[in-house]
C-alpha cells in the first residue's frame, strides 16, 4: 500500500467523521417518526458524502478506483433505513457510471451489494445492537467486504487478479475495522442522545410534579425561600418573585413564628422535631390562613436545604366545626320534638333514647342503656317489638305499624305510629334499629269522627255532572244523588236502581268490563276506577268517568263501595277535536317543512343562475357572443324565480277568496298551440329523444270560441303540462281538447295526457293539495301548488278537474270549462305605449328607498321625462314636495321613516294634486283597492316591468290632461 492510498484513507476517513455528525445532527431520535421528506433529504445529503467519498478515491490503475464508499453505504443501511440508502446508492451508483473506466462494473456492484447489505442486516437482525455490538459491527465489515472482493471477479481479466492481490488483505483488515468504528461512533451518539432525552424528560416529570402540586411547595436555605412552585401566589398571596430570598417567618402569623423558629433550627442541628403540625399564615391581604406544613430535609444545589409542603386546611376546620354544631343541634331536636327516638343494638340492647322516650319508660337513660323491652313491657307486646326490629333488619328496610301503649309516668293511653329503620356506620356496618314514635292520638279520634261526617258530605256534593253513589254488595242494589240521576236520564226522584237495572243503561261494548269492576274485589284493594260509556235514547252517547272506594268487613271481605260518577262527555269530545287538530297541525308542520325544503331549492336553484351568470357577464367583453346567451339564462331564471312567487300569490289568493276571473272572448284551440309550442321548445323535449309531443285538435277546432279567461285556462294547460313532461322519461304526452255534452250544460274538456310514472291510489286523494307532491321522500322541481292552483282557477271558472292514471303506464289529467259559444271575435286594438317622447316634458319624483330598484327605474325612465328626482324615504319625499309638485311621483309603499301611507294621507291633507302611481310588491288584490282609496291614481305590482310602467305612466297622465 503506497503513500496515495494512505492519504486517500485519511481523506475518507475524515468524511465518514463528517457522515457521523449528520447522524447525530439529522437522524438520532425518534426514527419512526421521521417524514418521508426527512428521509429524502437525508439521503440526498448521503449521497453527496458518498460521492464526496469517490472524489477523494486513490487510483490503482487507470479507471481502476478505490475508496470507502462499501463502510459508508452498509453503515447507512443499518443505521438510516431503506429510504436514505437507497437514494445514496442510486447517487453514487449513477456518479461510479458515469465515471467511467475499466472498475465501472464492479464499483457499481460495491454501492449496490454493500448498500444492500446494510438494510438487510437492520431488517433481519433489528436488535444487533443489544448484545455484542463490536461483533455485530466487525462481522457486517467483513461480510460487506467479501462481497466487495467477489465484485472483483466483474474487472477485466488482465487486471483481476493482481487488483484481488492488492486488495485482499486490506479489504478485509482495514476496512471491517472502518466499519467497527464508525458503527461505534454512531451508536455512541445514540446513546448520548438518550441521556440527554432521559435528563430532559426526568425534568420535565420533576417539573410537571411541583408545579401540577395542589399544596404550596416551598425550599428554604439559611431560613430564606429559595424555591416556590405557582401555588403559593394562591395561598399566601404573593408572585413568586416576591417571596423569593426573604425570611420564610414573614409569612407566618406573630404569634406562631417563635414555634416555628424552634423547630427550623432543630432539624437544621439534627434534633427531633415534629415535621407535620398546624400553623397560621397571614395572606397578603392580612387575612389569617390556617394551614397543615409538613417540612423535610434534602439537599439543593449542594447544599442542606428545608423542603416545606403547605397545605390549606381552613375549609376542614370549618367542616369539623360544622360537624360539631350540627350534632348540638340535633341532640337538641331530638331531645325537642314530642316523638319518641331510641336506638337498640342488633340483640334488642337499648344504646340511646330522648327525653320523651325517658318519660314514656319512666327511667333515665343511664338506667335505660343495656336493657332491652322486655324489662319495660308485657311478654307480648315485647315480643311484637323484637319481631319488627327484626323484619326492619331482615328486609333492610323500614317497617312501620300502629301501637297503643301506656305512659309510666302518669298512666295514660297514646296510640303511636311506629317507624323502625336499620341504622349503619360509615362504612355500612349494621348498628342496631332506629325508632322513631309519633303520637296519632288525637288524629285517630278525629279522623274516627270525620269519617261519617266525609262520606255524607261526599254524597252531598253535586257539582256540575258529578254525583255520588252506593253499590250494596250484598243486595247489589244502587243509591245515587239526585245528579246521577239527571245524568242517567231517569225519571226524576229515582234515587236507587238494581245493579243489573244499571248495567243495561251502559253501552253494550262496555258493559262487561263495568260489571267486573262493581263485582269483583281483590284483597285489600280499596281504591279505583273506570272510564265507560253510556248508551241513552235516541242512541245517544254520553262518556262517563267514575271513581270509587270499597269497604271491608272484620273478615277482609269487601261489603259496600261508594264513588263518584261525571259526565266528561263534552272533555271526551273536546280531546277527540284536539286529537283531530293535533293530528292535522303535525300534518300541517310536516308539509309547511316540505314546502320549505321545496321552496328553498326552488328559489335557491334560479338565483344561483342569476347571481353566476350575472358575475360571469360582468367578465365578458361587450361583443363577447357569450353575452346574449348569459342574458337569456339570466332572464329565463328571473322568470322561474317569478313564476314561484305568482304561484305563491295565486294559491294565497285562491284560499283568501280574492282571485278574480276576467273573461273575455278566446280560441281554445290558439291556446293549446301557444302552450304546444312554448313547450316544444324546452329542455324537457329537445333533450329527450325518447319522448314525443304531440297536439290533438278536433276537425272544428278552428271554429270554437270561448267567453271565459283565456289567460287562466292557459295557466291550467302550461300546469298540467309541465307535470306530464316532468315525470315522463319516455313515450309521449299528448294535449288536446273536445266539445262535450252534459246534464249541467255544454263544455270544452281539455286533457294531457301521458306514459309517465302514474300516480298511486294512495296518492290520489292528496294530488290536489297545496304543497303536495307524488312522491315527497325525493326532490322534483316545482313547489307542490301547480295543482292546487290549476283545481282553484277550474272551480272558479265553473268547471271540474280530474285526473285517471295507472302506476308505470301514464296518467290524463282532464278539466271543463263551460262553453258558451262567441260568433265572432274582434281583434284588440294594440297598445302603443313605446314612442320615446311620449313623456317628454313631465317631472317625476321616484320615492324608494332600495337604491337598485331606483336605478332601475331611472334607466327606463331617463330618455323618456324632462327630470327625475330621487325620495330615499317618505319624509324625504314630503319634504320635496312642500318646495316643488313635479307632475308625477311613483310612491313605494314600504319605506323606512314614513310609510307611502303616512304619506298619502299627509298629500290628501295638505291638498297636494299630483298625480300618484303606487309600487308595491305585495300584489294582493285588497292592497290595490285600499291604493286607489287612499288616492293614489295609479298601480303596479314589482317586478316592475317596461311595458307595464310606460302603460300605467300614460292612464294615469292621460285622465290628468282630460280633468
Amino acid at each position: 500500500m503506497n503513500n496515495s492510498i494512505v492519504v486517500a484513507l485519511l481523506q475518507n476517513t475524515a468524511i465518514l467523521l463528517a457522515f457521523s455528525m449528520l447522524y447525530d445532527y439529522l437522524w438520532v431520535g425518534e426514527e419512526n417518526s421521521k417524514k418521508i421528506s426527512d428521509k429524502l433529504i437525508t439521503g440526498v445529503i448521503l449521497g453527496a458524502i458518498g460521492i464526496i467519498l469517490m472524489l477523494s478515491q486513490w487510483t490503482m490503475k487507470p479507471g481502476l478506483v478505490f475508496d470507502t464508499r462499501s463502510v459508508m453505504l452498509s453503515i447507512s443501511g443499518v443505521f438510516f433505513g431503506l429510504v436514505p440508502t437507497v437514494i445514496a446508492m442510486i447517487a453514487t451508483g449513477v456518479f461510479r457510471i458515469l465515471e467511467g473506466g475499466a472498475g465501472v462494473w464492479m464499483g457499481t456492484a460495491v454501492i449496490i451489494t454493500s448498500g444492500t447489505i446494510g438494510i438487510l442486516w437492520r431488517k433481519l437482525r433489528p436488535n444487533w445492537f443489544c448484545s455484542n455490538q463490536l461483533l455485530e459491527l466487525l462481522s457486517l465489515g467483513v461480510v460487506v467486504h467479501l462481497a466487495m472482493l467477489a465484485c472483483s471477479l466483474l474487472l477485466p481479466a488482465s487486471v483481476r487478479w493482481e487488483t484481488l492481490s492488492q486488495l485482499a488483505l486490506p479489504l478485509l483488515t482495514v476496512y471491517p475495522i472502518g466499519n467497527v468504528l464508525l458503527g461505534k461512533l454512531m451508536l455512541k451518539q445514540n446513546k448520548n442522545w438518550q441521556t440527554r432525552n432521559a435528563l430532559h424528560e426526568s425534568e420535565e416529570k420533576y417539573r410537571t410534579l411541583v408545579e401540577g402540586a395542589g399544596d404550596t411547595i416551598v425550599i428554604l436555605q439559611d431560613g430564606l425561600i429559595q424555591f416556590a412552585n405557582h401555588m403559593i401566589s394562591q395561598a399566601f398571596g404573593y408572585a413568586r418573585n416576591e417571596v423569593l430570598n426573604r425570611n420564610f417567618l414573614e409569612f407566618i402569623a406573630p404569634s406562631e413564628r417563635i414555634r416555628l423558629e424552634q423547630y427550623y433550627i432543630a432539624r437544621t442541628i439534627g434534633k427531633d422535631a415534629p415535621t407535620n403540625y398546624e400553623t397560621i399564615i397571614q395572606h397578603k391581604d392580612g387575612r389569617l390562613i390556617t394551614v397543615e406544613l409538613t417540612a423535610s430535609t434534602l439537599t439543593y444545589n449542594r447544599r442542606p436545604a428545608h423542603m416545606m409542603f403547605v397545605r390549606d386546611i381552613t375549609e376542614r376546620k370549618e367542616a369539623k366545626l360544622r360537624l360539631e354544631n350540627e350534632r348540638k343541634q340535633l341532640k337538641t331536636l331530638i331531645e325537642t320534638i314530642p316523638d319518641l327516638v331510641w336506638l337498640k343494638d342488633k340483640e334488642g340492647r337499648f344504646l340511646s333514647c330522648n327525653h320523651e322516650f325517658e318519660r314514656l319508660l319512666g327511667v333515665p337513660i343511664g338506667e335505660l342503656i343495656g336493657k332491652t323491652d322486655y324489662d319495660f313491657f308485657p311478654g307480648d307486646l315485647a315480643t311484637f317489638f323484637r319481631q319488627k326490629d327484626k323484619a326492619a333488619i331482615e328486609t333492610d328496610g323500614a317497617q312501620t305499624n300502629l301501637e297503643w301503649v301506656t305512659y309510666a309516668d302518669d298512666g295514660h293511653e297514646a296510640l303511636f305510629e311506629t317507624i323502625k329503620t336499620p341504622m349503619r356506620d360509615s362504612e355500612g356496618n349494621l348498628i342496631g334499629v332506629l325508632g322513631v314514635a309519633r303520637n296519632m292520638t288525637d288524629f285517630y279520634r278525629t279522623q274516627e269522627a270525620l269519617k261519617e261526617s266525609e262520606r255524607k258530605l261526599k254524597e252531598a256534593q253535586t257539582l256540575a255532572q258529578i254525583g255520588h253513589w252506593e253499590l250494596d254488595l250484598t243486595t247489589m242494589n244502587i243509591g245515587f244523588s239526585e245528579a246521577i240521576g239527571n245524568i242517567l236520564e231517569l225519571e226524576a226522584g229515582t234515587l236507587e236502581i238494581t245493579f243489573d237495572e244499571f248495567i243495561q243503561l251502559i253501552h253494550p261494548e262496555d258493559r262487561k268490563k263495568v260489571k267486573e269492576c262493581y263485582t269483583s274485589a281483590e284483597i285489600n284493594e280499596m281504591f279505583g276506577e273506570i272510564t265507560h260509556r253510556l248508551l241513552l235514547n235516541n242512541n245517544r252517547i254520553k262518556h262517563i268517568e267514575q271513581r270509587y272506594i270499597t269497604e271491608y268487613n272484620a273478615q277482609g271481605r269487601p261489603v259496600r263501595r261508594h264513588g263518584t260518577l261525571q259526565d266528561v262527555t263534552r272533555e271526551v269530545l273536546t280531546g277527540m277535536e284536539l286529537l283531530k287538530a293535533k293530528e292535522k297541525a303535525e300534518e300541517s308542520d310536516r308539509l309547511k317543512s316540505i314546502f320549505l325544503a321545496n321552496m328553498s331549492h326552488e328559489i335557491r336553484t334560479p338565483m344561483n343562475a342569476i347571481m353566476g351568470f350575472s358575475n360571469l357577464l360582468g367578465e365578458l367583453d361587450p361583443d363577447d357572443p357569450e353575452r346574449d346567451n348569459f342574458i337569456d339564462i339570466i332572464q329565463n331564471s328571473s322568470k322561474r324565480l317569478l313564476q314561484i312567487i305568482n304561484d305563491i300569490v295565486d294559491i294565497s289568493k285562491i284560499e283568501a277568496g280574492q282571485l278574480r276571473i276576467h273573461k273575455t272572448d278566446c280560441e281554445p284551440a290558439k291556446l293549446l298551440e301557444n302552450s304546444y309550442r312554448t313547450f316544444e321548445k324546452s329542455a324537457w323535449v329537445t333533450s329527450n329523444p325518447n319522448l314525443d309531443l304531440m297536439l290533438e285538435l278536433p276537425e272544428d277546432a278552428a271554429a270554437i270560441r270561448l267567453h271565459t279567461d283565456g289567460i287562466r285556462v292557459q295557466q291550467v294547460i302550461d300546469n298540467l303540462m309541465s307535470n306530464a313532461l316532468k315525470f315522463t322519461q319516455k313515450g309521449s304526452v299528448t294535449v288536446g281538447f273536445v266539445q262535450k255534452q252534459t246534464e249541467d250544460g255544454n263544455f270544452i274538456e281539455f286533457y294531457v295526457k301521458d306514459t309517465g310514472l302514474g300516480i298511486s291510489p294512495e296518492k290520489a286523494e292528496i294530488i290536489f293539495e297545496r304543497f303536495r307532491q307524488i312522491d315527497e321522500d325525493k326532490h322534483h322541481e316545482g313547489a307542490g301548488l301547480g295543482l292546487s292552483i290549476s283545481k282553484g282557477i277550474v272551480e272558479l271558472l265553473g268547471g271540474s278537474i280530474w285526473f285517471t292514471s295507472q302506476p308505470n303506464i301514464g296518467t290524463t289529467f282532464s278539466f271543463t270549462v263551460p262553453y258558451q259559444p262567441v260568433k265572432e271575435m274582434f281583434p284588440e286594438g294594440k297598445k302603443d305605449g313605446s314612442k320615446v317622447d311620449e313623456f317628454q316634458g313631465l317631472s317625476i319624483i321616484i320615492a324608494e328607498d332600495d337604491r337598485n330598484s331606483y336605478m332601475y327605474l331611472r334607466e327606463i325612465l331617463k330618455n323618456r321625462v324632462s327630470e327625475i328626482k330621487h325620495a330615499s324615504n317618505g319624509q324625504v319625499l314630503m319634504d320635496m314636495l312642500d318646495k316643488r309638485q313635479p307632475d308625477l311621483v311613483l310612491l313605494d309603499i314600504d319605506m323606512p321613516v314614513k310609510s307611502g301611507y303616512e304619506c298619502l294621507q299627509e298629500i290628501k291633507e295638505k291638498g297636494i294634486t299630483t298625480r300618484i302611481i303606487a309600487q308595491t310588491a305585495y300584489a294582493m288584490l285588497e292592497e290595490r283597492d285600499q291604493l286607489l282609496e287612499a288616492g293614489c291614481h295609479g298601480y303596479i305590482a314589482k317586478p316592475v316591468k317596461k311595458a307595464e310602467l310606460y302603460e300605467a305612466i300614460g292612464e294615469v297622465m292621460k285622465t290628468a290632461y282630460l280633468k
